[in-house]
Formats: C-alpha cells, structure tokens, sequence
C-alpha cells in the first residue's frame, strides 16, 4: 500500500485533507493506522487526529482507497500566513502490509488576503494628506497573499 499521491496542497477554507492511500497488491483485508506529526502548528492549523483504513478483501491493484475517517480537520483562521504543513505517518500495518513510503506531506494554503496603501515608493501609508489644490490623490495598492 501506497500514499496516491507523494504529498497533496489544500487550501485553509476546504475544512479537512481528505488522505488516499494506493492498493499495491490486491487486498487481503489488511488493516492500516496512521497518525500525524506537525510541521504547521497542530491545533491552529488542523487538528490531531489518528484514523484506521481498512482494505476489503479482494481489492484490485492500483485502487486508491480512501476512508471517512482519513480526513484530517483543517483549521480556517483568520491570519495572514505562508503556506505550512504537516506530515502524515503510516504505521501498524498488519500482516502481509509493507509500507514503502510511510510519510505523506500536506501543504495548507492559506487564504487571508492583505491590502496595504502604499505610496509611489512602496512604502506603507498610515495616512495621506494632500491639499485640495492638487485636485487628485493618487493611490496605490500592494496585495499580499500569504
């Protein structure tokens, strides 16, 4: 059994990661944990969390399974931020189960959005003041994401 993908990229507002796993071979009713460690700051990024997914038996080859429970709780604040993330272990697998490749890696994109007032210069303004006979003030915006 295999991650579906290396590592996946959700963004802050989606509410949970949902976790794929690939049936190397075909499905003996094996039984895998996993558990998380954090990159990104566990409980204000997402939530701890630990799921077990279970392989019927008989599931084809190169099936991605995914289970209700391998979702991990994603956390919508509300702070500029870069993109963070966390890891994904696979562990305790059950008889007849290799893990190859047991660490999965999650990006959270974030979704705050920051709109400063900046002058010709690019610097910040906290204020402007501009004397009526100029007639215009011109403003300049800089989006930053996180």
């Amino acid at each position: 059994m295999a991650w579906a993908a290396p590592d996946q990229e959700v963004s802050e507002a989606a509410g949970s990661a949902p976790l794929g796993l690939k049936i190397s071979v075909p499905g003996d009713g094996a039984t895998r944990r996993a558990s998380g460690s954090g990159v990104a700051t566990e409980g204000s990024d997402y939530q701890a969390y630990a799921f077990e997914v279970l392989v019927p038996v008989g599931t084809p080859t190169d099936t991605v399974v995914t289970s209700a429970d391998a979702r991990v709780p994603i956390v919508d604040d509300t702070a500029l931020e870069q993109t963070e993330a966390f890891h994904v272990d696979l562990s305790s697998p059950t008889a007849n189960v290799a893990i190859p490749q047991p660490a999965h890696r999650v990006s959270i994109l974030d979704d705050e959005v920051r709109l400063d007032w900046v002058d010709a210069a690019g610097q910040v303004l906290s204020s402007q003041t501009i004397g009526e006979e100029t007639g215009s003030a011109p403003i300049r915006v800089r989006v930053t994401t996180g």
